[in-house]
């Protein structure tokens, strides 16, 4: 059981002998009379609620669909078309240079297509390395 006592959560270790004994968070222990004890105030601890899987998956799909602002980058040589992202059949067209907001979810093909394109730059590089190795031994 837990109480508030001057100001101070302690934990109830132990009643015996007419004395309380508790400890507070920091592990520091106390010893009062019962007496004294009487003063002090229980704390009722809330349950956890647990949410059920219709309910969380709810809630995920809230956050999917919540927009957030993407700013796609413009140089004016490399980058300059549009960006087009397909999820689920449906077409999203973010222009460069601009600060839009879109989905979550979108944001998120994004990042991973980030992702992959350093995963595939860096197996790239590994395998070019490889080869000019290979190449040295055969010359």
């Amino acid at each position: 059981m837990k109480v508030n006592y001057k100001d101070v959560v302690y934990t109830v270790l132990d009643e015996k002998d007419g004395r309380v004994y508790m400890e507070d968070e920091e592990g520091n222990e106390k010893d009062i009379a019962e007496s004294t004890f009487e003063k002090a105030e229980e704390i009722k601890e809330e349950p956890v609620k647990r949410l059920t899987k219709k309910e969380r998956r709810k809630k995920a799909e809230a956050r999917l669909k919540e927009r957030i602002p993407f700013k796609a980058l413009y140089d004016g040589e490399k980058y300059v078309d549009d960006i087009t992202v397909t999820v689920n059949g449906t077409n999203y067209v973010i222009r460069r240079g601009i600060t839009v907001m879109i989905p979550r979810f979108v944001y998120n093909v994004l990042s991973e297509q980030e992702r992959q394109k350093a995963v595939a730059a860096s197996t790239s590089q590994k395998f070019h390395e490889q080869y000019k190795n290979k190449e040295k031994q055969f010359i």
